[in-house]
C-alpha cells in the first residue's frame, strides 16, 4: 500500500505529489510555507520538475549544484 505521505520510487527516481513534497520538505522550513507556496520554490529552484498531473520528478544533481534547502 503506498503512503500518500512519502515519495514515489519508480525506476531509480524519486517523484513528489505536491502533498508528499510538503511532508517530506515542510520542516526544512519550520512549516512557514504552505503547500503551494512550497512547491512553488521547488520548481523554481530547480528541485523538481512537472512531469504530470500532480507528479514531481526530484533532480538527483540538486544537492551537487546547491548549498541550501529547496
Amino acid at each position: 500500500m503506498m503512503d500518500e505521505n512519502e515519495p514515489i520510487q519508480e525506476d531509480g527516481k524519486t517523484y513528489f505529489t505536491k502533498h508528499s513534497l510538503f511532508m517530506n520538505q515542510a520542516p526544512s522550513f519550520n512549516f512557514e510555507l504552505s503547500e503551494d507556496q512550497l512547491l512553488k520554490k521547488a520548481l523554481e529552484s530547480g528541485f523538481v520538475t512537472k512531469v504530470d498531473e500532480d507528479k514531481y520528478l526530484m533532480n538527483d544533481n540538486y544537492k551537487e549544484n546547491r548549498h541550501e534547502n529547496i
